[in-house]
């Protein structure tokens, strides 16, 4: 299975999505918390359940199912991970309702004991919906996630 480049490294589509927070904690913390998959559902209030289906030789999550659940709709989908030295992306293998998710946690060391973080989301799904509706559920995911991130890297911190 070949990855295609990441949102980042293609045309962006209406349905990428991309915010950043600042992040009292070192980068090194965030990613290990970003790679942690099968904790998702203790600080990612959309995911539910984390199945790891492949793991790299460094121990690290390659392929995992999740259940995830938005604004009443359910799905299931399998997504392939990629790590650098300052990001984690992901994309989409298999869903039952989505036809892409695509995305990256882009972390950069702002040299005074924070970091920011940029995560970055390309979906669609299966399911006529209007791009605006995409952008807005996509929109409070991708918001969820961080300052659930960010509670909990901060929380390590302490």
């Amino acid at each position: 299975m070949t990855l295609t480049p990441p949102a980042t490294e293609r045309n962006v589509s209406s349905e990428t999505v991309r915010q950043t927070v600042i992040v009292a904690a070192d980068p090194v913390t965030i990613l290990d918390i970003v790679a942690d998959l099968e904790a998702y559902p203790e600080w990612q209030p959309d995911i539910k359940d984390v199945e790891i289906l492949g793991v790299g030789d460094d121990g690290r999550a390659r392929h995992a199912r999740f259940e995830a659940s938005a604004i009443g709709l359910t799905a299931s989908f399998e997504v392939e991970y990629r790590y650098t030295e300052d990001a984690v992306r992901w994309q989409l293998v298999d869903s039952d309702l989505l036809t892409r998710n695509d995305g990256s946690y882009v972390v950069v060391d702002l040299g005074d004991g924070t970091a920011e973080v940029a995560y970055e989301l390309d979906v669609d799904t299966s399911m006529p919906v209007p791009g605006f509706m995409q952008r807005q559920i996509a929109n409070r995911i991708v918001s969820s996630a961080l300052q659930g991130l960010k509670r909990r890297a901060e929380a390590r911190n302490g």
